[in-house]
């Protein structure tokens, strides 16, 4: 009599199959590991869309040539900047327009009242991106 070995492998053995508890458990890994990958691509492209085209696009709105060296413009009232709030979600970052500058004691504008569509009136410091129509 010859009794031939047995794997417990679940790999090995090609008639072995999992149970329902087993397949949901795979399927579930799956899914998680699925939802993970995405989660990681899309924060990296919030984070390229952010801190370069967001950047790139706001440099090409406010550079003049003035001379051979760029200067940027001051921030003017009226200019609509988006607000970028670690708190808030990406689709969620409000849009305001600006109504007023404070201005420090060497005269350099640190800091914009700025006003949303809700009417709320806010003060930030200047390290956001403003849109111009020109």
């Amino acid at each position: 009599l010859s009794l031939r070995f047995i794997s417990t492998e679940r790999g090995e053995d090609p008639n072995y199959l999992p149970s329902n508890e087993t397949r949901a458990l795979q399927h579930r890994e799956q899914v998680m590991e699925a939802l993970n990958s995405s989660s990681q691509t899309t924060e990296q492209f919030w984070s390229i869309w952010q801190q370069h085209y967001l950047t790139a696009l706001c440099g090409t709105c406010r550079k003049k040539p003035t001379s051979q060296k760029q200067e940027q413009e001051k921030p003017q009232i009226g200019d609509v900047v988006l607000v970028s709030d670690p708190v808030l979600l990406r689709n969620e970052w409000r849009m305001a327009r600006k109504i007023g500058t404070r201005s420090s004691a060497d005269g350099e504008v640190r800091e914009v009242e700025l006003r949303t569509s809700t009417r709320r009136k806010m003060r930030q410091p200047i390290n956001f991106n403003s849109f111009r129509n020109e």
